[in-house]
């Protein structure tokens, strides 16, 4: 006579999967034939579903069979795999780091208008290229912008991706004498440090925690970094510049997400 304590089986959690079948095949024919006309080797796109944050699709090129590892995958595939330059095991969505670029604009200027430093209804004059002076030589130091766009409202820099607009919210703005006139003489913009704030809470420099190993947290640089990342090389490359700040307030630079 034996005795046997039986512990009975419970349902584990359930996974839901949100992607589309049907928009994840068109997205990854799409970005295949977008890579083979630009010659590029590697590329991802993500689609969101922009009331919940469910992920509609997901495509990381180049790819391989997953199957391969669950069926025991031979040694000379795997060799193959890992000296291929085009690096197929990294899934580019959540483990390359990459500027945001222009997708940074709409949220310089939520920051910009939260904190006061524009209205809805101000307007910069927006020329091809943003001069300002340079901090040594006192010569042109000039930002430049896709194509001229005049006199602009935030709608309208959103809206157009207007360059100099965003370059004034971030870094501010001191009109030299060789300027055009019809920029402002003074303008304080958000500066580094509120940029930096209103990224992190924008989430931005942190991980999205999604369910999938590998994920790398971006990168929000400011002048404490710069100093760090920089601090064997010579004093000059350490200091952060206005143009660094112009350049984070487009989504450039140093910034990674």
């Amino acid at each position: 006579i034996s005795r046997e304590i039986i512990e009975y089986p419970q349902s584990g959690n359930s996974l839901i999967l949100t992607l589309d079948f049907s928009l994840q095949e068109k997205i990854e024919e799409v970005l295949t034939k977008i890579l083979r006309e630009v010659g590029s080797q590697g590329g991802a796109v993500v689609a969101l579903n922009p009331r919940n944050g469910n992920v509609l699709a997901s495509v990381s090129l180049p790819y391989f069979n997953n199957n391969l590892f669950a069926q025991g995958i031979k040694l000379e595939e795997l060799q193959k795999l890992n000296e291929d330059k085009r690096n197929p095991q990294v899934n580019r969505v959540i483990s390359g780091l990459y500027p945001i670029g222009s997708t940074i604009k709409p949220l310089i200027g939520s920051a910009a208008l939260e904190e006061g430093v524009i209205k809805e209804t101000t307007q910069f004059y927006c020329p091809l290229e943003l001069c300002v002076e340079h901090k040594y030589t006192g010569e042109p130091e000039c930002f430049s912008d896709w194509k001229f766009h005049g006199s602009t409202q935030i709608k309208r820099a959103i809206a157009e991706s207007v360059n100099p607009f965003f370059y004034m919210l971030g870094g501010g703005y001191n009109r030299p004498e060789f300027a055009d006139s019809r920029l402002p003489k003074h303008f304080e913009g958000l500066g580094v440090e509120k940029i930096k704030r209103y990224l992190e809470l924008f989430g931005l420099g942190e991980k999205t925690e999604i369910d999938l190993p590998g994920e790398l947290e971006g990168r929000v640089p400011d002048q404490e970094w710069k100093e760090d990342y920089f601090r064997n090389q010579p004093r000059a490359q350490q200091i952060w510049y206005l143009g660094d700040t112009y350049n984070l307030s487009i989504g450039q630079g140093y910034l990674l997400v």
